[in-house]
């Protein structure tokens, strides 16, 4: 929620988003392009700025790999 995220919030809004989320492709499900491994909180932080990017990163990696990054 933004109250939870508050403060991940004005952290962004202060100095920007210090590290990327990480994403991979979805190659079997026509909902979504991609799903997170990593940064949830930073992904929702920045929906709620307006106009901020957000910054990702893309990995290939399978399911095992995907556990450990996490």
């Amino acid at each position: 929620t933004e109250v939870n995220c508050k403060d991940l919030i004005e952290s962004i809004q202060k100095s920007g988003q210090l590290e990327p989320i990480l994403v991979r492709k979805i190659l079997d499900d026509s909902d979504y392009d991609y799903e997170i491994i990593y940064g949830v909180r930073r992904w929702f932080a920045c929906s709620k700025i307006p106009n901020q990017r957000l910054f990702i990163r893309t990995t290939d990696a399978d399911d095992r790999i995907c556990m450990v990054l996490m």
